[in-house]
Protein backbone atom coordinates (compact mmCIF):
# COMPACT_ATOMS: atom_id res chain seq x y z
CA UNK A 1 0.00 0.00 0.00
CA UNK A 2 2.75 2.41 0.95
CA UNK A 3 4.61 1.43 -2.22
CA UNK A 4 1.60 2.38 -4.34
CA UNK A 5 1.29 5.69 -2.50
CA UNK A 6 4.98 6.46 -3.02
CA UNK A 7 4.63 5.59 -6.69
CA UNK A 8 1.54 7.80 -6.97
CA UNK A 9 3.38 10.72 -5.41
CA UNK A 10 6.27 10.33 -7.87
CA UNK A 11 3.87 10.17 -10.83
CA UNK A 12 2.08 13.33 -9.70
CA UNK A 13 5.40 15.11 -9.30
CA UNK A 14 6.31 14.10 -12.86
CA UNK A 15 2.94 15.29 -14.15
CA UNK A 16 3.38 18.61 -12.37
CA UNK A 17 6.90 19.02 -13.76
CA UNK A 18 5.74 18.29 -17.32
CA UNK A 19 2.93 20.84 -16.92
CA UNK A 20 5.35 23.53 -15.73
CA UNK A 21 7.73 22.69 -18.59
CA UNK A 22 4.92 23.06 -21.14
CA UNK A 23 4.93 19.37 -22.08
CA UNK A 24 1.18 18.88 -22.08
CA UNK A 25 1.13 15.42 -23.67
CA UNK A 26 3.33 14.01 -20.93
CA UNK A 27 1.39 15.89 -18.25
CA UNK A 28 -1.83 14.28 -19.49
CA UNK A 29 -0.19 10.87 -19.72
CA UNK A 30 1.26 11.01 -16.20
CA UNK A 31 -1.89 12.40 -14.57
CA UNK A 32 -3.90 9.65 -16.31
CA UNK A 33 -1.46 7.09 -14.86
CA UNK A 34 -2.03 8.61 -11.42
CA UNK A 35 -5.79 8.27 -11.87
CA UNK A 36 -5.41 4.60 -12.79
CA UNK A 37 -3.90 4.12 -9.31
CA UNK A 38 -6.22 6.51 -7.46
CA UNK A 39 -9.38 7.35 -9.45
CA UNK A 40 -10.45 9.79 -6.72
CA UNK A 41 -7.35 11.97 -6.72
CA UNK A 42 -8.42 15.63 -7.20
CA UNK A 43 -4.90 16.86 -7.91
CA UNK A 44 -4.50 14.48 -10.88
CA UNK A 45 -7.80 15.71 -12.34
CA UNK A 46 -6.64 19.31 -11.75
CA UNK A 47 -3.33 18.81 -13.59
CA UNK A 48 -4.99 17.00 -16.48
CA UNK A 49 -7.73 19.63 -16.70
CA UNK A 50 -5.15 22.44 -16.97
CA UNK A 51 -3.23 20.43 -19.58
CA UNK A 52 -6.37 19.97 -21.66
CA UNK A 53 -6.99 23.73 -21.36
CA UNK A 54 -3.54 24.43 -22.80
CA UNK A 55 -4.35 22.06 -25.68
CA UNK A 56 -7.58 24.07 -26.23
CA UNK A 57 -9.60 20.91 -25.48
CA UNK A 58 -12.07 22.87 -23.42
CA UNK A 59 -14.80 20.23 -23.06
CA UNK A 60 -12.26 17.76 -21.68
CA UNK A 61 -10.78 20.46 -19.44
CA UNK A 62 -14.19 21.32 -17.98
CA UNK A 63 -14.97 17.64 -17.40
CA UNK A 64 -11.77 17.00 -15.43
CA UNK A 65 -11.92 20.25 -13.47
CA UNK A 66 -15.53 19.60 -12.46
CA UNK A 67 -14.43 16.21 -11.14
CA UNK A 68 -11.57 17.90 -9.26
CA UNK A 69 -14.08 20.30 -7.66
CA UNK A 70 -16.37 17.41 -6.73
CA UNK A 71 -13.49 15.84 -4.83
CA UNK A 72 -11.92 19.09 -3.55
CA UNK A 73 -14.67 21.76 -3.28
CA UNK A 74 -12.36 24.49 -1.95
CA UNK A 75 -10.05 24.66 -4.99
CA UNK A 76 -10.71 28.18 -6.27
CA UNK A 77 -8.16 27.67 -9.05
CA UNK A 78 -10.26 24.91 -10.61
CA UNK A 79 -13.32 27.19 -10.73
CA UNK A 80 -11.18 29.90 -12.33
CA UNK A 81 -9.84 27.52 -14.96
CA UNK A 82 -13.36 26.30 -15.78
CA UNK A 83 -14.36 29.93 -16.25
CA UNK A 84 -11.46 30.34 -18.68
CA UNK A 85 -12.53 27.24 -20.63
CA UNK A 86 -16.06 28.57 -20.95
CA UNK A 87 -14.70 31.96 -22.00
CA UNK A 88 -12.65 30.40 -24.79
CA UNK A 89 -15.70 28.36 -25.82
CA UNK A 90 -17.66 31.61 -26.32
CA UNK A 91 -19.92 30.81 -23.36
CA UNK A 92 -19.52 34.09 -21.51
CA UNK A 93 -22.48 33.63 -19.16
CA UNK A 94 -21.05 30.35 -17.82
CA UNK A 95 -17.62 31.96 -17.59
CA UNK A 96 -19.05 34.70 -15.36
CA UNK A 97 -20.88 32.17 -13.19
CA UNK A 98 -17.78 30.09 -12.52
CA UNK A 99 -15.60 33.15 -12.00
CA UNK A 100 -18.13 34.24 -9.35
CA UNK A 101 -17.65 30.91 -7.56
CA UNK A 102 -13.87 31.30 -7.71
CA UNK A 103 -14.10 34.78 -6.21
CA UNK A 104 -16.39 33.58 -3.41
CA UNK A 105 -13.67 31.12 -2.45
CA UNK A 106 -10.78 33.52 -3.04
CA UNK A 107 -11.62 37.24 -3.35
CA UNK A 108 -8.01 37.91 -4.40
CA UNK A 109 -8.01 35.62 -7.43
CA UNK A 110 -6.78 38.00 -10.12
CA UNK A 111 -7.30 35.38 -12.85
CA UNK A 112 -10.98 35.10 -11.99
CA UNK A 113 -11.38 38.88 -12.22
CA UNK A 114 -9.54 38.87 -15.55
CA UNK A 115 -11.68 36.09 -17.02
CA UNK A 116 -14.90 37.67 -15.77
CA UNK A 117 -13.85 41.04 -17.16
CA UNK A 118 -13.25 39.52 -20.59
CA UNK A 119 -16.62 37.76 -20.42
CA UNK A 120 -18.37 41.02 -19.51
CA UNK A 121 -16.59 42.70 -22.42
CA UNK A 122 -17.82 39.98 -24.80
CA UNK A 123 -21.36 40.65 -23.60
CA UNK A 124 -20.98 44.40 -24.13
CA UNK A 125 -21.02 45.26 -20.41
CA UNK A 126 -18.18 47.76 -20.57
CA UNK A 127 -18.64 49.17 -17.07
CA UNK A 128 -18.34 45.81 -15.31
CA UNK A 129 -15.55 44.73 -17.67
CA UNK A 130 -13.46 47.79 -16.79
CA UNK A 131 -14.16 47.31 -13.07
CA UNK A 132 -13.06 43.65 -13.14
CA UNK A 133 -10.01 44.33 -15.29
CA UNK A 134 -8.99 47.12 -12.92
CA UNK A 135 -9.41 44.80 -9.93
CA UNK A 136 -7.26 42.17 -11.65
CA UNK A 137 -4.55 44.74 -12.42
CA UNK A 138 -4.54 45.97 -8.82
CA UNK A 139 -4.00 42.39 -7.64
CA UNK A 140 -1.52 41.51 -10.38
CA UNK A 141 -0.03 44.48 -12.29
CA UNK A 142 1.62 42.02 -14.70
CA UNK A 143 -1.67 40.47 -15.87
CA UNK A 144 -1.48 41.09 -19.62
CA UNK A 145 -5.02 39.80 -20.25
CA UNK A 146 -6.46 42.31 -17.78
CA UNK A 147 -4.61 45.20 -19.43
CA UNK A 148 -5.79 43.99 -22.84
CA UNK A 149 -9.36 43.66 -21.60
CA UNK A 150 -9.43 47.16 -20.12
CA UNK A 151 -7.70 48.60 -23.16
CA UNK A 152 -10.30 47.01 -25.42
CA UNK A 153 -13.08 48.48 -23.32
CA UNK A 154 -11.53 51.95 -23.51
CA UNK A 155 -11.25 51.49 -27.27
CA UNK A 156 -14.95 50.62 -27.47
CA UNK A 157 -15.79 53.69 -25.38
CA UNK A 158 -13.70 56.00 -27.58
CA UNK A 159 -11.05 56.63 -24.91
CA UNK A 160 -8.22 56.02 -27.35
CA UNK A 161 -5.37 57.44 -25.28
CA UNK A 162 -6.31 55.25 -22.32
CA UNK A 163 -6.72 52.30 -24.66
CA UNK A 164 -3.23 52.75 -26.10
CA UNK A 165 -1.74 53.02 -22.61
CA UNK A 166 -3.25 49.74 -21.42
CA UNK A 167 -2.61 47.88 -24.67
CA UNK A 168 1.01 49.03 -24.69
CA UNK A 169 1.38 47.61 -21.19
CA UNK A 170 -0.19 44.33 -22.31
CA UNK A 171 2.27 44.12 -25.21
CA UNK A 172 5.19 44.92 -22.91
CA UNK A 173 4.19 41.99 -20.68
CA UNK A 174 3.38 39.62 -23.55
CA UNK A 175 5.04 40.67 -26.84
CA UNK A 176 3.38 37.72 -28.64
CA UNK A 177 -0.19 38.84 -28.00
CA UNK A 178 -1.55 39.43 -31.48
CA UNK A 179 -4.91 40.56 -30.08
CA UNK A 180 -3.27 43.40 -28.16
CA UNK A 181 -1.44 44.54 -31.29
CA UNK A 182 -4.69 44.40 -33.28
CA UNK A 183 -6.57 46.49 -30.72
CA UNK A 184 -3.76 49.03 -30.38
CA UNK A 185 -3.57 49.28 -34.16
CA UNK A 186 -7.25 50.19 -34.27
CA UNK A 187 -6.74 52.77 -31.52
CA UNK A 188 -3.91 54.37 -33.50
CA UNK A 189 -6.16 54.32 -36.58
CA UNK A 190 -8.78 56.37 -34.70
CA UNK A 191 -5.99 58.77 -33.73
CA UNK A 192 -5.19 59.10 -37.48
CA UNK A 193 -1.73 57.68 -36.78
CA UNK A 194 -1.86 55.45 -39.83
CA UNK A 195 1.81 54.54 -39.90
CA UNK A 196 1.76 53.18 -36.35
CA UNK A 197 -1.60 51.50 -36.98
CA UNK A 198 -0.23 49.61 -39.99
CA UNK A 199 2.89 48.70 -38.01
CA UNK A 200 0.88 47.14 -35.17
CA UNK A 201 -1.59 45.38 -37.45
CA UNK A 202 1.20 44.01 -39.64
CA UNK A 203 2.95 42.72 -36.53
CA UNK A 204 -0.19 40.75 -35.60
CA UNK A 205 -0.51 39.40 -39.14
CA UNK A 206 3.12 38.28 -39.11
CA UNK A 207 2.21 36.19 -36.06
CA UNK A 208 -0.90 34.82 -37.76
CA UNK A 209 -1.39 35.39 -41.50
CA UNK A 210 -5.14 34.77 -41.12
CA UNK A 211 -5.77 36.96 -38.07
CA UNK A 212 -9.19 38.23 -39.03
CA UNK A 213 -9.48 41.36 -36.82
CA UNK A 214 -6.07 42.60 -37.97
CA UNK A 215 -6.78 41.94 -41.65
CA UNK A 216 -10.02 43.85 -41.91
CA UNK A 217 -8.74 46.70 -39.73
CA UNK A 218 -5.61 47.03 -41.86
CA UNK A 219 -7.83 47.00 -44.95
CA UNK A 220 -9.73 49.92 -43.43
CA UNK A 221 -6.49 51.80 -42.78
CA UNK A 222 -5.27 51.19 -46.33
CA UNK A 223 -8.60 52.44 -47.64
CA UNK A 224 -8.24 55.64 -45.58
CA UNK A 225 -4.77 56.40 -47.00
CA UNK A 226 -5.69 55.51 -50.58
CA UNK A 227 -3.75 52.23 -50.82
CA UNK A 228 -6.63 50.53 -52.60
CA UNK A 229 -4.89 47.37 -53.92
CA UNK A 230 -3.67 46.56 -50.40
CA UNK A 231 -7.14 47.25 -48.98
CA UNK A 232 -8.64 44.86 -51.53
CA UNK A 233 -6.14 42.12 -50.73
CA UNK A 234 -6.56 42.34 -46.95
CA UNK A 235 -10.35 42.48 -47.08
CA UNK A 236 -10.41 39.55 -49.51
CA UNK A 237 -8.28 37.45 -47.15
CA UNK A 238 -10.57 38.39 -44.24
CA UNK A 239 -13.72 37.57 -46.21
CA UNK A 240 -12.43 34.07 -46.95
CA UNK A 241 -12.83 33.45 -43.23
CA UNK A 242 -16.08 35.35 -42.63
CA UNK A 243 -17.87 35.77 -45.99
CA UNK A 244 -20.94 37.31 -44.34
CA UNK A 245 -19.16 40.29 -42.76
CA UNK A 246 -21.08 43.16 -44.34
CA UNK A 247 -18.70 45.85 -43.05
CA UNK A 248 -15.73 44.08 -44.61
CA UNK A 249 -17.66 43.74 -47.89
CA UNK A 250 -18.30 47.48 -47.81
CA UNK A 251 -14.62 48.23 -47.20
CA UNK A 252 -13.72 46.17 -50.27
CA UNK A 253 -16.54 47.73 -52.29
CA UNK A 254 -15.14 51.20 -51.60
CA UNK A 255 -11.63 50.07 -52.47
CA UNK A 256 -12.83 48.53 -55.74
CA UNK A 257 -14.69 51.71 -56.67
CA UNK A 258 -11.77 54.02 -55.96
CA UNK A 259 -9.46 51.61 -57.78
CA UNK A 260 -11.71 52.00 -60.80
CA UNK A 261 -13.67 48.72 -60.82
CA UNK A 262 -17.29 49.77 -60.39
CA UNK A 263 -18.62 46.32 -61.37
CA UNK A 264 -16.90 44.55 -58.49
CA UNK A 265 -17.88 47.38 -56.16
CA UNK A 266 -21.52 46.92 -57.13
CA UNK A 267 -21.22 43.16 -56.64
CA UNK A 268 -19.89 43.58 -53.08
CA UNK A 269 -22.54 46.14 -52.18
CA UNK A 270 -25.30 43.85 -53.42
CA UNK A 271 -23.83 40.97 -51.42
CA UNK A 272 -23.80 43.14 -48.29
CA UNK A 273 -27.39 44.26 -48.86
CA UNK A 274 -28.52 40.67 -49.39
CA UNK A 275 -27.24 39.93 -45.89
CA UNK A 276 -28.39 43.21 -44.33
CA UNK A 277 -30.97 45.11 -46.43
CA UNK A 278 -30.76 48.05 -43.99
CA UNK A 279 -27.01 48.61 -44.46
CA UNK A 280 -27.13 52.30 -45.40
CA UNK A 281 -23.45 52.62 -46.31
CA UNK A 282 -23.69 49.73 -48.76
CA UNK A 283 -26.78 51.29 -50.31
CA UNK A 284 -25.03 54.67 -50.69
CA UNK A 285 -21.93 53.17 -52.31
CA UNK A 286 -24.09 51.02 -54.59
CA UNK A 287 -26.03 54.05 -55.84
CA UNK A 288 -22.83 55.99 -56.42
CA UNK A 289 -21.18 53.11 -58.30
CA UNK A 290 -24.28 52.64 -60.49
CA UNK A 291 -24.62 56.36 -61.27
CA UNK A 292 -20.91 57.05 -61.73
CA UNK A 293 -19.35 53.88 -63.14
CA UNK A 294 -16.50 55.77 -64.82
CA UNK A 295 -13.04 55.34 -63.30
CA UNK A 296 -12.45 58.29 -60.94
CA UNK A 297 -9.74 60.67 -62.22
CA UNK A 298 -7.40 59.91 -59.28
CA UNK A 299 -7.70 56.14 -59.54
CA UNK A 300 -4.62 54.00 -59.72
CA UNK A 301 -3.82 52.70 -63.19
CA UNK A 302 -1.64 49.74 -62.21
CA UNK A 303 -3.02 46.24 -61.96
CA UNK A 304 -3.67 44.64 -58.62
CA UNK A 305 -0.44 43.22 -57.21
CA UNK A 306 -0.13 39.45 -57.10
CA UNK A 307 1.41 39.62 -53.63
CA UNK A 308 0.54 41.85 -50.74
CA UNK A 309 2.17 42.96 -47.54
CA UNK A 310 0.79 39.90 -45.76
CA UNK A 311 2.61 37.45 -48.02
CA UNK A 312 5.29 35.11 -46.72
CA UNK A 313 4.01 35.29 -43.18
CA UNK A 314 3.76 32.24 -41.01
CA UNK A 315 3.16 31.15 -37.48
CA UNK A 316 0.09 31.47 -35.29
CA UNK A 317 -0.70 32.28 -31.72
CA UNK A 318 -3.19 30.77 -29.29
CA UNK A 319 -6.83 31.80 -29.14
CA UNK A 320 -7.56 35.52 -28.81
CA UNK A 321 -8.75 35.01 -25.30
CA UNK A 322 -6.33 32.23 -24.36
CA UNK A 323 -5.50 33.09 -20.78
CA UNK A 324 -2.29 31.84 -19.26
CA UNK A 325 -3.32 29.58 -16.37
CA UNK A 326 -1.59 30.00 -13.02
CA UNK A 327 1.21 27.49 -12.44
CA UNK A 328 0.04 24.53 -10.37
CA UNK A 329 1.11 24.41 -6.74
CA UNK A 330 3.53 21.82 -5.40
CA UNK A 331 2.21 18.26 -5.25
CA UNK A 332 0.48 17.70 -1.90
CA UNK A 333 1.11 14.55 0.15
CA UNK A 334 -0.96 11.75 -1.29
CA UNK A 335 -3.05 11.13 1.84
CA UNK A 336 -4.02 14.73 2.47
CA UNK A 337 -7.08 16.55 1.18
CA UNK A 338 -5.93 20.11 1.83
CA UNK A 339 -6.78 22.82 -0.74
CA UNK A 340 -4.67 22.60 -3.86
CA UNK A 341 -4.59 26.28 -4.86
CA UNK A 342 -1.61 28.25 -3.56
CA UNK A 343 -3.67 31.37 -3.00
CA UNK A 344 -5.81 31.74 0.10
CA UNK A 345 -8.96 29.59 0.02
CA UNK A 346 -11.78 28.82 2.38
CA UNK A 347 -11.03 26.27 5.05
CA UNK A 348 -13.08 23.11 5.16
CA UNK A 349 -14.87 24.37 8.28
CA UNK A 350 -16.52 27.21 6.35
CA UNK A 351 -19.72 26.79 4.29
CA UNK A 352 -19.08 25.09 0.93
CA UNK A 353 -19.36 27.09 -2.29
CA UNK A 354 -22.65 27.06 -4.21
CA UNK A 355 -23.18 24.08 -6.47
CA UNK A 356 -21.80 24.54 -10.00
CA UNK A 357 -24.20 25.07 -12.91
CA UNK A 358 -25.41 22.04 -14.78
CA UNK A 359 -22.92 20.52 -17.16
CA UNK A 360 -23.44 21.16 -20.84
CA UNK A 361 -25.38 18.50 -22.69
Amino acid sequence: MNSNQDNLGAILEDANRHLNDGNMEQAISESSRALSIDPQNPYAYYIRGISYFNFRLYDESIRDLLKSIELEPTNAGAYSMIAGSYLNSSESENAIEYANYALQLNPEDSDAYSVRGLAYRNLGDVENAVADATAAIELDPEDSDAHKCRGGCYLFAGEFELAIRDLTKAIHINPRDKGAYASRGRAYFHFNNYEQAISDLSRAIRMDANHYPSLWTRAEVYLAIGSYPEAIMDSTTALKQVPTDTDCLVIRAQAYYHFGNADLSIKDCMAALAIDPQHTEAATILANAQQNPIRPPNAHTSDLPTRGLNANVSGSEPSEFCLTPPPPPPVPPVRTRRPIEERQTRSLSQPPPPPPPKKRQ
